[in-house]
């Protein structure tokens, strides 16, 4: 059946799906880039936290390891001009193993005092976490397969002009 295609008609099918390929390399970036900004985003939240957060001195009440070699959390309780908060810190990878009865300090926002942070704590939000993990595997299998359709189909045209 492929013998009766013409080469026009060959050339047209390579247009289409390289055209294909160029749409969902184009539809990747967006979510890479997006992925990119969140990271930075995260990052520069907790770091701001900790450098412009009012200190506090905080004891861990409630240990909670990570599943399957994934980071915890904690819970932590402190003081905010008087009033007691038991808030959650979410750990990661590089955090020190706390225990129960462990003493740290946490940094609170002045405006917002249930949002703290903690060195060695990056205490990301689990959606944005997803998220931005949704967003670079999606956005780098759009990107790559996308790019490696334009080749292919480049390639294929130039053999359809070349050979008929």
């Amino acid at each position: 059946m492929w013998e009766r295609v013409t080469v026009a008609d060959k050339l047209a099918l390579a247009r289409r799906y390289r055209l294909r390929g160029l749409l969902m390399a184009l539809a990747g970036l967006p979510l890479l880039v997006g992925f990119l900004v969140g990271a930075v985003l995260l990052e520069n939240r907790s770091a701001d936290l900790a450098a412009n957060g009012v200190p506090a001195p905080a004891v861990v009440v409630e240990a909670h390891p990570g599943a399957r070699g994934l980071p915890g959390s904690v819970a932590v309780r402190f003081a905010v001009n008087g009033v007691e908060r038991t808030r959650s810190l979410s750990l990661d990878d590089d955090s020190q193993p706390l225990r129960a009865g462990d003493r740290i300090t946490v940094f609170h926002d002045r405006a917002d005092p249930d949002r703290i942070a903690a060195p060695g704590a990056s205490n990301d939000p689990p959606l944005a976490t997803i998220l931005m993990i949704a967003a670079l595997l999606l956005g780098g299998f759009l990107f790559l397969f996308g790019l490696f359709d334009v080749l292919r189909w480049t390639r294929r045209a130039r053999a359809a002009r070349q050979r008929g």
